[in-house]
């Protein structure tokens, strides 16, 4: 007989969820095992703003913020800021 482990489940207080491998399942269960899905996504979420707002206070010491310093702290590439300034120059002929 297989167990849930080897048929690749996961153990919950929901219950078994299927999944690719078991450690994808929720890595935080390893640290704190009592922490429950949605607050592992809760602080996720939380730290994303807080990297967000970290970058738009280090661009801003200066005290201006351009609209590259924005797009770069929301997770813009220098790639896709060109790109896009492109197409702006190229919407405007």
């Amino acid at each position: 007989m297989i167990n849930e482990e080897d048929a690749g489940y996961c153990r919950s207080d929901s219950g078994s969820v299927p999944h690719e491998r078991s450690w994808r399942c929720d890595c935080a269960a390893v640290i704190a095992p009592e922490l429950e899905i949605w607050k592992s996504a809760l602080l996720a979420g939380a730290v994303s703003v807080f990297k967000v707002v970290e970058s738009l206070a280090r661009a801003s010491v200066d005290g201006t913020l351009t609209r590259d310093e924005i797009d770069a702290a929301f997770g813009a590439s220098p790639a896709k800021i060109a790109k896009k300034k492109a197409a702006k120059k190229a919407a405007a002929r």
